[in-house]
């Protein structure tokens, strides 16, 4: 296997955006990772070649031209194809500001972006950060990431305008009972399946294969956003916030608010950024 890797000096935690470590990998017939909690999210375009990638559980073709988007804290399997391996260009990062940049450019919860392309800017954009001090990188960085998340959503939007179509029933109806409780505790698992007419089991390998989550983590995810936001936006005290977003209690709340982020709900407060 033949790799480049871009360095950069370490970020501190209380970057919004953060870069660990980028580069390109030509894989061989034995390219296989898997990481079991991943610390970071990977985003990476394949240039040429084929193999398969599992998340969380939920498996998936990847084709030349695709770009996928790995979690954080994630369940990560992948592998190219022994015959036709992998080309492929990608960066491997974290930070406070990448879940509410996702939402923005309406790419959370998605792995896999078909069709899009993007070897030729990764590619571009490794150069620019390569010609950087090191100590320069960890800046350049949030603007390079920051465009292509914002450019696969462009790319992603004139290949299917309406992603949200692609929902099954079942998922979308889901998703609407889910962020009906914001505000409430997560519903209980039998309630999300008597919602569809379906078991359990039937009912999170549903959500999984859509949303490549547990139900009970989509919710958190999206009361965290949500808290981020009135954070930023609101004067409600971190209590007030709290119970608004029906955790039972601000240390719990700010417990969670911390592992999400990297700050506290009062440091994000001072300095959302």
């Amino acid at each position: 296997m033949n790799e480049r890797f871009v360095f950069t000096t370490p970020g501190s935690s209380d970057l919004p955006l953060r870069l660990y470590l980028a580069g390109t990998t030509l894989c061989d017939p034995h390219y296989h990772i898997v990481r079991e909690s991943s610390p970071c999210y990977v985003l990476e375009a394949v240039r040429e070649g084929y193999g398969k990638l599992k998340v969380n559980g939920i498996e998936y073709e990847v084709n030349p031209g695709d770009c996928y988007l790995l979690p954080v804290y994630g369940q990560h399997q992948y592998a190219s194809d022994p015959d036709a391996p992998w080309v492929k260009h990608w960066f491997n990062f974290a930070g406070s500001l990448v879940p509410e940049l996702l939402r923005s450019y309406n790419l959370a919860g998605r792995v896999i972006f078909p069709g899009v392309f993007m070897a030729d800017r990764f590619a571009e954009m490794l150069n620019i950060l390569e010609q950087q001090d090191m100590d320069m990188r960890q800046n350049v960085f949030a603007g390079i990431i920051t465009g292509l998340i914002a450019e696969i959503s462009s790319r992603c939007h004139a290949i299917d305008p309406d992603p949200s179509d692609r929902l099954s029933p079942e998922a979308s109806a889901l998703r609407t009972m889910l962020e009906k409780h914001l505000a409430e505790p997560s519903p209980p698992l039998a309630q999300l399946a008597k919602k569809i007419g379906r078991s359990e089991a039937q009912m999170l390998r549903i959500f999984r294969r859509e949303f490549g989550t547990s139900p009970i983590a989509y919710l958190l995810d999206k009361k965290l956003e949500q808290a981020m936001l009135m954070l930023r936006d609101t004067a409600f005290s971190i209590k007030e916030i709290s119970i608004k977003l029906g955790f039972k209690d601000e240390f719990y709340f700010s417990r969670l608010f911390r592992k999400k982020c990297g700050k506290s709900p009062r440091e994000y407060r001072q300095n959302p950024e």
